[in-house]
């Protein structure tokens, strides 16, 4: 009822209908469509009605899905120049409401159609303390409007709406400019959050999806920390000693942390994806992954679980299966997200059978990355007779053999580019003599280029 007077006081200030004394005796049964008042219906088109205020001047709706919920234009007219006015007008965004004997409904739209995906004010046990809208971002790129007033957000944030929206592609450029597309979340009183890849964070998909955390009792709290073992042997270890990937080990832990009996437990590959190992890479603080086999190095071709098999085949393991089937919708989750799915080994056992039976080359193994998009670092070097362009390229945690593509190098000394010849190494790059004794220069760079299009360039200074 509390709830109600805030949603009601808000509206009525917009609308100045603050009166309601004259509605006492209307009736919802005894309803008649030539009688002045208004009627809100039971089905709107894709959506339901889910509650009535007794002022019967404002009803709520939710959508079925996968259709979006979109406030009524009414709703947020007075509001277009103002993200802060939108803002506080979110939790009304699923309301109809009735002015002058008429009723205006909310909508619910195909994802596409709404450009938006509908984030919630109110979820389960929580909800929207904050909402990010397209236009606040927009002034960070500078397209500013001088009428509109903008809401200001710190660098953290302001780097999670770049990332949400840099994964948006060019169609979705045109997006609801009153919707929100990033809100931040917090739990009732007695509830704790499962939180996102972003914490606190909810967002939009482009495909109208959306990821948002969810609040819990603490008795029914459970996250998956995972490690990442055998690195070594399977050469997943850079030379600065950090650790990229590995088999994976997972532990269940509770509100209170780990559990007496917890142990580290593999997982099962079958059925696992890429968006699953990314969950798994973001726990070790990347942003991207890869499953891999595991390396021969630690193959045992050993059974593993409740099944009896030759003895010939199994011995004990240290760390026995404990989850299998383990796959995500999307490469933005966490591994407890509603995105995602996995099912305890002895539960496919017990369903499956023989069919669902895991061995030790089948233990789950990821290689982690941060940059998804094809790339190339270079690091330029040079002594008295040779300029090297060490450039190594990488997609998804990959390298590339940059041979096998027919690029081109052009060598520069302070910008001036010098007439040479370029051999390739898949290791040291492109190098090139050159006699640079006696030679006066600041900077030495190099460009790499595919036909006419320039690829990336490295350079390298005297002070440097």
């Amino acid at each position: 009822k509390e709830l109600s007077n805030v949603r009601s006081s808000g509206i009525n200030a917009e609308y100045g209908d603050e009166d309601h004394d004259d509605d006492d005796d209307y009736d919802d049964d005894d309803h008649d469509d030539d009688d002045k008042g208004c009627y809100f219906p039971d089905l709107i088109a894709r959506g339901e009605r889910v509650d009535h205020y007794e002022s019967e001047h404002y009803a709520h709706y939710q959508c079925y899905k996968p259709y979006v919920m979109t406030p009524n234009k009414m709703m947020t007219m007075g509001s277009m120049s103002s993200s802060v006015q939108l803002a506080s007008m979110h939790e009304n965004y699923n309301m109809a409401f009735c002015s002058d004997d008429r009723v205006y409904l909310p909508e619910c739209l195909e994802p596409e159609e709404a450009g938006h995906c509908g984030l919630p004010k109110y979820i389960e046990n929580g909800k929207s303390i904050q909402v990010m809208f397209p236009k606040d971002l927009m002034r960070e790129y500078g397209e500013t409007e001088d009428d509109y007033e903008y809401q200001y957000f710190d660098d953290d944030v302001i780097g999670m709406m770049k990332e949400v929206m840099d994964d948006w592609d060019s169609q979705h450029q045109e997006v609801d400019a009153v919707m929100p597309f990033m809100a931040r979340y917090i739990c009732d009183e007695g509830f704790v959050m499962m939180k996102t890849m972003r914490g606190d964070m909810g967002w939009c998909r482009q495909d109208g999806t959306m990821e948002i955390p969810r609040c819990v009792r603490s008795d029914e709290f459970v996250e998956i920390q995972f490690k990442l073992t055998h690195s070594d042997k399977m050469k997943m270890v850079d030379k600065q000693g950090n650790v990229f990937g590995g088999i994976v080990q997972a532990m269940m832990v509770t509100s209170e942390g780990y559990s007496e009996d917890a142990e580290w437990e593999y997982g099962c590959n079958d059925g696992f994806n890429d968006n699953a190992a990314g969950a798994i890479c973001r726990s070790q603080g990347f942003r991207h992954g890869t499953q891999v086999p595991v390396s021969k190095k630690v193959k045992l071709l050993k059974a593993a679980g409740a099944m009896v098999l030759p003895q010939s085949m199994t011995t004990e393991m240290s760390h026995e299966f404990g989850w299998t089937d383990f796959a995500c919708d999307y490469d933005d989750t966490v591994a407890w997200s509603e995105s995602c799915t996995a099912s305890r080994y002895e539960d496919a056992l017990e369903e499956r059978g023989a069919k669902a039976v895991c061995f030790d080359f089948d233990r789950m193994a990821v290689e982690c990355y941060n940059d998804d998009d094809f790339g190339i670092d270079i690091e330029v070097k040079f002594s008295k007779k040779k300029i090297t362009c060490n450039a190594q390229g990488a997609k998804k945690g990959n390298a590339i053999d940059l041979g096998s593509l027919g690029l081109t190098v052009t060598f520069m000394i302070d910008d001036e580019m010098i007439e040479t010849d370029a051999s390739y190494r898949r290791k040291k790059g492109y190098m090139t003599k050159y006699n640079l004794r006696g030679r006066q220069f600041d900077c030495i760079s190099c460009e790499i280029h595919a036909g006419d299009t320039f690829i990336a360039e490295g350079k390298t200074c005297k002070g440097d």
